[in-house]
């Protein structure tokens, strides 16, 4: 079946759903039961989505969102937000059924394979040993204070030379901080952590949203604080030398289509 057509399908049956009629009331009015002809309806839209984008995609993540909502017992306010979440991840994934990504945009990634944008801190060891790794492997690691301002400010320099195929991070212990509403205690009950810098932190998140999680490997030191927000993300440690994880990198480079020296 036309997967535009069975999306829209499933958006016209939905929209024919309302307050009024997707349950049976109870006796102060509000929802008992969930009829099944809406149950089955929703667990369709849930198995096309699926199916269809796969269940880490921000379309099914939107889907996912009506569950935030009890709609059995309240009033029409929680079923219109679930249904309103039901209904937008549809209208989503109509819109991206023929989406196609730009021709300049897949260029400029083709262009860029063999560049490797290299995020660090303070940690000039740990940056000048991963430079060195990627320049054996035939690479061509891009860090950014070694290129020209040329009258650019530090975001427009960086988006300039961040059109590459791959990125690698270096989460190392260089900021130390605590929370806010410790800042009256002693340092010992402050419970102190040691943090990456925090443009490393942005740069990590922009490079991951750019080239996918596929294309951005994390190295971190001993000690380090990682970010919460991307805690199912595969982090590789570094104890003495970048070398020691080097495997590992050349493994993942090459999944993600790199052409590597060896």
């Amino acid at each position: 079946m036309n997967l535009r057509f069975l999306l829209e399908d499933l958006l016209r049956n939905g929209q024919n759903f309302n307050y009024d009629n997707f349950s049976t009331k109870g006796e102060y009015g509000f929802p008992e039961s969930i009829k099944p002809v809406y149950i089955a309806w929703k667990t369709r839209v849930e198995t096309v989505l699926m199916d269809i984008f796969g269940k880490s995609s921000p379309v099914f993540e939107m889907f996912r969102k009506n569950e935030e909502f009890r709609i059995k017992g309240n009033g029409p306010d929680q079923f219109n937000s679930s249904h309103d979440y039901i209904l937008g991840s549809i209208i989503a994934g109509l819109e991206l059924i023929d989406y196609k990504p730009s021709t300049k945009k897949e260029a400029n990634i083709q262009e860029g394979d063999n560049r490797v944008f290299l995020v660090h801190g303070r940690d000039d060891s740990t940056k000048n040993q991963a430079e060195i790794f990627l320049k054996e492997l035939g690479l061509e690691p891009i860090v950014l204070h070694r290129q020209a301002d040329e009258g650019q400010t530090i975001i427009e320099k960086f988006e300039k030379h961040s059109e590459v195929g791959y990125a690698i991070i270096l989460l190392t212990p260089d900021d130390i901080g605590y929370l806010a509403e410790n800042k009256e205690k002693s340092d010992v009950e402050k419970d102190l952590e040691y943090r990456a810098r925090q443009n490393v932190i942005f740069e990590f998140g922009y490079f991951v949203a750019k080239l996918g999680r596929n294309r951005v490997c994390c190295l971190y030191k001993d000690g380090v604080t990682l970010p919460n927000d991307v805690s199912g993300y595969i982090y590789k440690k570094i104890n003495n030398s970048v070398e020691e994880a080097a495997f590992s990198i050349l493994k993942d480079l090459k999944a993600a289509g790199i052409q590597v020296a060896y």
